[in-house]
This record gives C-alpha cells, sequence and structure tokens, in this order.
C-alpha cells in the first residue's frame, strides 16, 4: 500500500488516542487509526521500507485537543453510516 492509499483509509477507519513514552501523565498526545495501517515508503538509503500510518504522532498534540479531534471523527463517521 502506498502513503497516499494509507491516509485514504485512515479517513474511513476509527481513529483512537495514543501516550507517549512517558505515559499518562504527559500532557501530549498522538492519534492514529484503530487498526494498523502499514504503507510502503523508501528509506534515506532508497530501500523500501514499511511505515506505520499516523494521523498525528506523539509529543505533536495536547491530550484535550486529541480527545476532541478523536471524538469528531469518529462521530462523523458514525453519522455516515446512520445516514
Amino acid at each position: 500500500m502506498t502513503y497516499k492509499q494509507a491516509e485514504k483509509l485512515a479517513y474511513k477507519s476509527r481513529w483512537k488516542i495514543k501516550v507517549c513514552g512517558s505515559g499518562n501523565e504527559c500532557w501530549c498526545r498522538g492519534i492514529y487509526p484503530e487498526k494498523e495501517i502499514l504503507f510502503k515508503q523508501k528509506n534515506l538509503e532508497g530501500e523500501m521500507v514499511e511505515e506505520l500510518y499516523f494521523v498525528e504522532g506523539v509529543a505533536n498534540m495536547s491530550k484535550k485537543l486529541a480527545i476532541h479531534v478523536v471524538k469528531l471523527h469518529n462521530n462523523s463517521l458514525r453519522n455516515k453510516r446512520k445516514s
């Protein structure tokens, strides 16, 4: 799967929040699809490697904002399925 395909799939998938290595006490959170999405891309040496897709990595977003964004996204998916 390419990065573009992974990104497209992520918008159709439910998201979850992950904590960083510091644990629950840390201010930051990351946003990831509930089910892992892997894609292939070239690394700096030009070799194809498999990467884990994430919406927003840890240490980039506050806990409060991450919770808000994930709720909005997952609710929008639920609303689309109802209609």
